[in-house]
Formats: C-alpha cells, structure tokens, sequence
C-alpha cells in the first residue's frame, strides 16, 4: 500500500491520517470549513508536509459527511500530492459488507467506515458508539452486516440548547459533576448532562442487545468526545479513537 493519506470530513472536525502499510503513522485535527479554499487547504498541507517530515504519499482515500467540504479537498489533496484522482466512499463502492436500511444512500460514509473497522477487528455482533456533532450508533451483526443505528444530539448540541433557549441558564463545560445532586446551577446542569448522557448511552446499548438478542456483543466508543465519556458508561468496553481512519484504509485496500 505505501504511504496513504486518509481524510475523514465530519460536520465538525476534518481528520488526516497517514498510514504507513498498516501503521497509522499520525493524526491530525482541524475544524470543518465549508467555505475554506483549495489554496487554503493546500497551506495546511505543506505545513504538516514539513512539520512532520512526511515524504511521498502514494494514494489518498476520502470520506466525508459534508459534500461542499469534499469537493474542495478533493481538489486540493489531489493538486497538492500529483495524486490523479484520490478515492471518494460513495455509493458504489465495494464495502465487502450488506448494508440493511431502507435506503443504504441514507447511510453516513463515516458509520458505514465505522461498522467495516470494528468488524475487521473483532468479527462479533458490535455497536459503535460514535461521539461527534451527534451521537450515533452502528449495529453489525454476527455476520458483519450493518444493521443500522440510532442517532441523537450531541453533548454540545444539548448544553447549548440549554444556554440558548433558557433565561438564566449557563452554557457549562462537560464532565463529572461534584455529585448526582446538584448544590449549584452549574453542578445541576453538569449532571444532567453527565450521568444523563451516559444512562441514556447505557440504557440503549442494553435496548439493543436485548432486542437483537446478541450473546457476546462488542461495544467500542470512538469520535472526538469519545473520551469525556470513558467513566459515565459502563457499557462502552473499548475506545477506538481512530476507528474510522481505519475503516477508510480496510475501504481502499478492497477497492483499489
């Protein structure tokens, strides 16, 4: 495979791995920008180019959630590199996995990268439980199909909503409050949001075993609130940080 740049556009956060055969040698983060230019792009390019000393890319993957940031990219990984035509997760593409909603187009790129990653890994009825702008949950099945999921707000979506949509309510920081029972506003707001995200987290997780009927079920978390959440459930067993940067690299190698 040589070197591979794989790039993860989310709603909130674009994602740059760089993968050297099967080692994902680095990871770097930034804010989706819609409105940010190929030249724009390409200055951030040559600046991890020569921050981390990164030669020749052979080939470059993308998926992305956000069409209008795709475009963009695309063009300018593709100038930057000499990369002819880097690969896009789109419909048609060879997942190697039965894709089972109503319409599978409805499917985000990263839940479908998701689902492929933590089945290559483990080979068992999974959830993933994917920490971004929203949460969402990927069901695979015992046979690797993707069962499909559940999506809800995001923590930020939820304490801003707080903030913004009451009086005198403040728009507080995630984590553990002081206790369940809150002395204070802002201890009373964090543990609503605290230990009410991880019983819903931990209350659906359990739905869905029992609802599926799944023995031995996986439960990995992963996304960039992933780890603010690692005490609050107790269903999540493994943290897989960089799942979807996997699962675009096990996507390039059934596809190229």
């Amino acid at each position: 495979m040589g070197i591979l740049l794989a790039i993860d556009i989310g709603n909130s956060n674009t994602v740059v791995g760089l993968f050297e055969n099967d080692n994902l040698k680095l990871t770097v983060r930034w804010q989706t920008d819609i409105a940010e230019t190929e030249d724009e792009l390409q200055m951030k390019f040559s600046y991890l180019v020569n921050k981390y000393n990164i030669g020749h890319v052979d080939d470059a993957i993308i998926g992305s959630v956000v069409p209008d940031a795709e475009v963009t990219l695309s063009r300018a990984v593709g100038d930057f590199f000499s990369i002819a035509k880097p690969m896009i997760v789109k419909p048609g593409i060879k997942t190697g996995i039965k894709i089972l909603y109503d319409d599978p187009k409805e499917v985000g790129a990263d839940r479908i990268l998701n689902a492929i990653a933590i089945f290559s890994e483990f080979h068992k009825p999974s959830i993933v439980v994917d920490f971004g702008t929203a949460i969402t949950f990927d069901i695979v099945s015992g046979a690797g199909d993707y069962l499909g999921g559940i999506i809800a707000p995001g923590i930020h979506i939820a304490s801003f909503a707080l903030f913004s949509k009451t009086a005198k309510l403040p728009h507080v920081s995630f984590g553990p409050p002081a206790s369940i029972v809150g002395k204070n506003t802002i201890d009373s707001i964090k543990s609503g949001l605290y230990y009410g995200y991880g019983a819903m987290i931990d209350g659906l997780i359990k739905m869905v075993i029992e609802d599926l009927n799944f023995g031995q079920c996986i439960v990995a978390s992963t996304g960039g609130q992933a780890g603010v959440f690692s005490d609050c459930s107790k269903m999540i067993k493994y943290d897989r940080p960089n799942l979807t940067l996997t699962g675009l690299k096990i996507l390039y190698e059934r596809n190229r």
